[in-house]
């Protein structure tokens, strides 16, 4: 039997144009495309493409828009709200960018290094360090996100409190359009005032006005110096309080201040079946991280000052600070095993990814577990984020299983209500995974009309066919 007749039309016609190569059809190998990395979103695509360079996507795009297919962009498959996964409806591809894996430039005099969109976020740190530099978005897919999903969600990450979000470390991009065009703004200018930035509209718009391919990044300074600590606080109020005291006293040096419920640190050491660094049963825990790319300055010395003061006025209960790399690492591999040791831990979970104002959080925080407690008995909380930006990553579990129907409506009935209480907070539904296919029905309720009207008009003027990652942020697009 030929080959061609174990494929479809579509899968025959993108191969002819790019290469057999291009197209998967292996099917124990497509499941991988078209199944989200929660396991909770799947769907059907006439064919998966893995072109192997920017012009092979603008071809493969061109096709698209000529046959009215919807296009489906992926990176790593690492998002947890279904928005690189294909959608029912019209006819659609995933296509993967995982084979533009090229590191163009790296210009370690002007801080910036040019990469294409399906280079590993690791690799990217990796390249900097290389030349003494530091790319400092820093997140716990890190080993297998791509830059181009990094860019189309907007990522953020433990260190967006001192380097901002994706956003913010993006100079220049380079974009597949809907209709197969190229448009390339790769400039490594800090300024450039010259009309438009255009480059915004495909941060954080989640593939649904075009493709990035390729994108020239900011660099910094690595830190010649990092100082890191666990600290167990009593009360949320408390939290707030330290993490004024420790950005007072360090302003750009504080790096990271991640918060977790007592639990959820305890949950992720049974999962690394390690012993707690920390004695005793605290409500709250924070890990701080303070750096800078200064030799000489006694950081660990300040933090214990800062830590002691706060310690004197009753707002910790206890605190750690690493002796040593090795010790910093392991502190860091708690607070990052929480996602994992969660699912492992309760199979029945519902993820959220929100953000309130930073002076909110505690009353958020008790407004919230009153609300799931009086409710919702059935369900837990396992809470942790970064409260430097106002992130707080927000999962209902369940202690023992309970049936599949009412776990589901609990699900869904908690869901939205507790996105309510993040509008009431002028908070937002998604602070860095995006809208996806999860958070779609959400953001249509609460966002106002006038936001939506907007972002309407964009998309239609960019993509009036609709094809660019159909089912995302837009309804019936």
């Amino acid at each position: 039997m030929p080959f061609e007749a174990l494929m479809n039309h579509t899968e025959i016609s993108l191969a002819t144009l790019l290469g057999a190569d291009a197209v998967v059809t292996d099917a124990s190998i497509r499941e991988r495309y078209l199944l989200d990395w929660t396991r909770t979103f799947s769907g059907h695509a006439e064919a998966i493409v893995r072109p192997a360079c920017t012009e092979d996507v603008a071809r493969c795009v061109a096709w698209c828009a000529q046959h009215g297919v919807g296009v489906v962009p992926q990176g790593g498959n690492t998002g947890l709200a279904g928005g690189a996964t294909p959608t029912g409806g019209r006819p659609q591809i995933v296509l993967s960018l995982e084979r533009l894996k090229k590191i163009r430039a790296l210009d370690a005099v002007s801080n910036t290094i040019t990469v294409e969109a399906g280079v590993v976020l690791h690799e990217v740190q990796e390249a900097a360090a290389d030349k003494g530099r530091l790319f400092p978005l820093s997140l716990g897919a890190e080993g297998s996100c791509q830059v181009g999903g990094c860019i189309a969600s907007n990522a953020g990450g433990t260190a967006v409190v001192r380097y901002g979000n994706m956003r913010e470390l993006v100079l220049g991009l380079e974009v597949v359009l809907p209709d197969g065009s190229i448009w390339t703004r790769l400039k490594a200018l800090r300024k450039d005032n010259a009309g438009f930035d255009l480059k915004h509209l495909f941060i954080g718009t989640e593939g649904t006005l075009g493709i990035v391919t390729a994108a020239t990044l900011r660099l910094l300074p690595r830190p010649r110096q990092k100082v890191v600590a666990l600290v167990t606080l009593p009360e949320p109020e408390a939290i707030l309080d330290l993490f004024v005291r420790v950005r007072d006293a360090f302003d750009a040096g504080l790096t990271g201040f991640e918060f977790m419920t007592g639990s959820s640190l305890r949950l992720a050491c049974a999962h690394l079946q390690r012993p707690a660094p920390i004695g005793g049963e605290g409500a709250y825990a924070v890990l701080v991280e303070i750096t800078s790319p200064h030799a000489g300055e006694s950081l660990e010395e300040e933090l214990l000052h800062c830590l002691t003061a706060a310690s004197d006025a009753g707002v910790l209960s206890d605190a750690v600070i690493a002796s040593s790399e090795q010790q910093a690492e392991t502190l860091w591999t708690i607070r990052e095993a929480i996602p994992e040791a969660m699912l492992r831990a309760h199979p029945q979970f519902s993820a959220h990814d929100v953000s309130v104002p930073i002076s909110s959080i505690p009353l958020f925080m008790r407004e919230l577990d009153a609300l799931v407690a009086t409710r919702w008995p059935s369900l837990a909380t396992v809470l942790f984020g970064h409260v430097g930006d106002g992130n707080l990553h927000l999962n209902f579990v369940t202690s023992v299983p309970i049936d599949s129907t009412d776990f589901a409506r609990a699900k869904a009935e908690a869901t939205e209500s507790v996105y309510r209480l993040v509008n009431d907070f002028a908070g937002s539904i998604s602070a860095e995974h995006g809208i996806g296919i999860g958070k779609l029905d959400m953001f249509q309720k609460l966002e106002s009309p006038a936001q939506l009207e907007l972002m309407r008009r964009v998309k239609d003027a960019l993509d009036a066919q609709g094809l660019m990652n159909p089912g995302k942020i837009f309804a019936n697009a």
